[in-house]
């Protein structure tokens, strides 16, 4: 360790993610540097703490190798255009015993293009202890197997256990075109119902079947995690979002956050009742007696998480969402979660129940239809009425908003 140097003779950080530089550096690079291999430097350090932090700076070039990140110790290249790891396991009959980053650990993963052929994945993260991941401005490129029809493959597999949350920002994720694979697969872990969290932040996803497939895996309905896609964009073939569970109580174990993402279709073979989810949604606990109704407003009755309908315009600025689903007192769903609250004046004879959902019109009268159609619940513009009216509504909400 005896080359170990201060980031301030080599590198200049200046970001939200400065809390998580060293002040301890290792240089990694073809020729000069401490270290040529990234995991040769990864097991120098045997001291990394929370007060104690490294990073390994990743000099241009290209590193044929496969690394396991440690808690502490950062892996920061200079571009991803220029710092490349490129993994090739040779071993395309047993591909899913092989990644190119392993990744369980409080620390940063920033500026790199990281590639795999005959391997599960470019990045990995499962198993392991509580961590708070970040992936930066990295591009993940999965070629494959060898023999393959199809080549490619996810560009990151994520397993969340308890007490783990990964960010990922500025990430490009290509599965090379294969016509089954999304670009992120995620998952829960079965397990006493411990909170997890999946955020990802103008990423792009190329070559792909699918933009992200959420698994939330059977016997996870006692769980209540988040996942928040903000601005990402999905250039895929068959549907931005893959909710992939057996029922609609166990995918609501992931709150699901979409705002500004390129989003056209939701994609979920096994569910019945939440089509129409999209923008911001949350898990509830019916907490009224004769239970709730789908499109039911919503307001907290007594403590979280237990929510009754609302009956009274008063209580308009309590509202916080408006059911996806009939619950009775005491059952787990899920909801949509409160957006804007406006005034709006009904265009049409037809009167206006509260929960109808509805179909605005741009126009000076500021407009809106009659009660909308299921089949209208993915419009760009609609909302919830808060109250029964045929003349001025006091307030309405705008579920679909960010999308």
């Amino acid at each position: 360790m005896s080359n170990v140097v201060t980031k301030a003779k080599l590198v200049k950080h200046a970001s939200k993610y400065d809390h998580l530089h060293g002040d301890k550096q290792i240089i990694v690079s073809p020729s000069g540097g401490d270290f040529t291999s990234i995991q040769d430097a990864l097991n120098s350090i045997n001291d990394a703490t929370a007060n104690n932090r490294y990073d390994i700076i990743v000099y241009p070039g290209i590193y044929h190798e496969t690394f396991t990140t440690k808690d502490y110790v950062n892996v920061i290249g200079q571009s991803p255009s220029l710092c490349i790891v490129d993994y090739d396991s040779g071993d395309g009959a047993n591909s899913d015993n092989y990644s190119t980053v392993y990744a369980t650990s409080t620390s940063l993963i920033e500026n790199l293009t990281i590639k795999s052929k005959n391997a599960k994945y470019p990045i990995h993260t499962d198993f392991g202890g509580a961590y708070d991941l970040f992936i930066k401005n990295c591009y993940l490129w999965n070629q494959g197997d060898d023999g393959d029809a199809e080549p490619g493959g996810p560009g990151i597999g994520i397993g969340l256990w308890q007490s783990q949350h990964l960010t990922m920002e500025d990430c490009i994720f290509n599965v090379n075109g294969r016509s089954t694979s999304p670009g992120i697969y995620l998952h829960n872990i079965v397990d006493s119902g411990y909170y997890r969290s999946f955020v990802c932040k103008r990423g792009k996803v190329i070559n792909a079947a699918y933009g992200i497939r959420l698994h939330a895996l059977d016997g996870t309905d006692n769980q209540s995690n988040d996942v928040m896609l903000e601005n990402n964009e999905f250039n895929v073939t068959n549907a931005e979002i893959f909710l992939d569970a057996t029922s609609d109580a166990i995918i609501a174990t992931w709150n699901r956050m979409l705002i500004g993402n390129t989003l056209r279709k939701i994609y979920q073979p096994n569910l019945t009742q939440i089509v129409e989810q999209i923008g911001f949604t949350r898990r509830i606990k019916c907490a009224q007696t004769g239970g709730i109704k789908k499109g039911d407003v919503l307001i907290i009755n007594g403590a979280y998480p237990g929510y009754a309908k609302n009956t009274s315009v008063a209580n308009s600025a309590g509202v916080v969402g408006v059911a996806l689903q009939d619950l009775v007192n005491g059952e787990w769903g899920v909801m949509q979660v409160s957006g804007f609250v406006d005034a709006v004046r009904v265009n049409g004879t037809t009167p206006i129940v509260a929960g109808d959902f509805l179909v605005t019109y741009i126009d000076a009268q500021k407009g809106v239809s009659a009660k909308g159609t299921t089949n209208i619940y993915a419009c760009a513009q609609g909302a919830y009425a808060l109250a029964d009216s045929n003349g001025l509504i006091p307030a309405i909400l705008l579920p679909t908003t960010y999308v």
